[in-house]
């Protein structure tokens, strides 16, 4: 059979996966609450009413609009850990009717996701359409996706943007452009780990002192637009009790602290939603994968995001004028899976949707042999996912492992190997 028939018939085969796929998640937002979205959007409320969203605890005099049941009393700090420009943008929508904020975020996970791959396929070849469309539908397949959506997280919107920056085409005749600079500045302020994408504009041309320039005044503008937007609607203190509150999640995620206090009673009905089923959620195989519960000795967050942000910079800076435009973005893309899986702070398998743009640039960024190696070990990371729910409970940490191995993969390969393994810089 050709190539591209079997490709065709497991892209087929897998879409049926897919599709069921989101019957059930239609089934899980019917009979859940979305846990995740729901400490997002009271963040969003309180903030709106001048109340601090990260040390917020419900009282039973409180409104009911505040409440999330997983925002326990006896835990030091509220169950909202995004940053404030991620509330700010839940801000417009915050006091719709919270049933009706499910049923918007479970089409615009899937929109997102959609747009992000329209930007990358965007003049790809045949057979990397194909590819990168069964690497699409073997996530929605997965049940990583299905936790994702199950709980409302948000993931998907931080890989959006990041594919989409890496993907968007430069105006003629200009290698830089403030627009993309702009754009990693928000990205950033959105998942702090994606700073590195300010740097991306900048090290591609360093000599070109007018389009660098550009660039740096578009992160700086990014920056100021990001950090302006939510002190604008809630003053600036909001940002220092964000960095207070992630502190202590840190100190709380290493302590390993355990609620022992009696739990807070919530009401029976919420917004009009059973307690029963605002609390509720499918349950989906999954793990904490960070590299701190996975070790089995103590490790320090400062020494091993030092020695990250120590090794990527020449990484990046080293390698910045000999890498195409998309190889280079693989590159970021790796480093800041790495980050992630360094964060002093659980990490779900939902958190391997930031995988996915990483898969996508490397199958676009490797000429052979190693694209056919890239599209294998992909291949056996989504297959792993796809499987999980068949295997022990021991196992539930391989597949994030797999991914954080090809993150690893990719960063080494950016950094060492030689050009000819790389599309070139105007394919790129």
């Amino acid at each position: 059979m050709p190539a591209r028939a079997w490709q065709l018939t497991l892209i087929g085969i897998v879409s049926l996966f897919a599709i069921s796929g989101v019957f059930k998640d239609i089934r899980h937002t019917a009979e859940g609450g979305s846990i995740d979205l729901r400490n997002r959007v009271t963040g969003a409320r309180l903030a709106a009413e001048g109340v601090d969203p990260y040390f917020y605890k419900w009282k039973p005099d409180d409104s009911e609009r505040f409440c999330d049941p997983y925002n326990a009393s006896q835990y030091p700090v509220s169950r909202t850990t995004v940053t404030p420009l991620v509330l700010a943008l839940h801000a417009p929508v915050a006091g719709l009717p919270y049933r009706t904020q499910q049923w918007l975020w479970l089409v615009l996970q899937y929109v997102l996701l959609l747009a992000s791959f329209a930007a990358w396929v965007r003049n790809r070849s045949e057979p990397d359409r194909l590819w990168g469309l069964l690497f699409l539908v073997t996530l929605c397949a997965a049940p990583f996706w299905r936790l994702h959506v199950d709980r409302g997280q948000i993931y998907v919107l931080y890989a959006a943007v990041f594919l989409i920056l890496a993907t968007c085409p430069a105006p003629a005749g200009r290698k830089f452009q403030a627009a993309p600079a702009f754009g990693a500045a928000l990205l950033a302020a959105l998942r702090p780990v994606y700073l590195i994408c300010c740097a991306v504009p900048l090290l591609r041309s360093p000599r070109q002192a007018p389009t660098a320039l550009a660039a740096g005044a578009g992160v700086m503008a990014g920056a100021g637009v990001a950090a302006a937007i939510p002190m604008l609607l809630w003053g600036p203190a909001i940002w220092t009790s964000y960095a207070q509150a992630m502190h202590k999640h840190a100190q709380l995620y290493l302590e390993r602290f355990q609620d022992r206090a009696p739990a807070t009673a919530f009401p029976a009905e919420i917004e009009g939603i059973a307690l029963d089923t605002l609390a509720h959620f499918a349950r989906i195989p999954f793990a904490d994968v960070s590299i701190y519960r996975l070790a089995s000795f103590a490790l320090s967050p400062g020494w091993l995001l030092g020695l990250w942000a120590l090794l990527l910079v020449p990484a990046l800076a080293l390698r910045a004028s000999k890498l195409s435009k998309t190889a280079l973005w693989w590159s970021v893309s790796s480093w800041a899976v790495l980050g992630d899986f360094i964060l002093p702070a659980f990490r779900n398998t939902y958190n391997d949707v930031l995988i996915f743009p990483m898969l996508l640039l490397g199958l676009a960024s490797l000429r052979a042999p190693l694209r056919g190696l890239w599209i294998s070990v992909s291949s056996v990371f989504l297959a792993a996912h796809l499987s999980i729910g068949w295997l022990p409970k021991a196992c539930f940490p391989a597949p994030s492992l797999i991914g954080m191995i090809l993150a690893l993969a990719a960063a080494g390969a950016t950094t060492f190997l030689p050009p000819k393994f790389f599309t070139a810089r105007n394919e790129g």
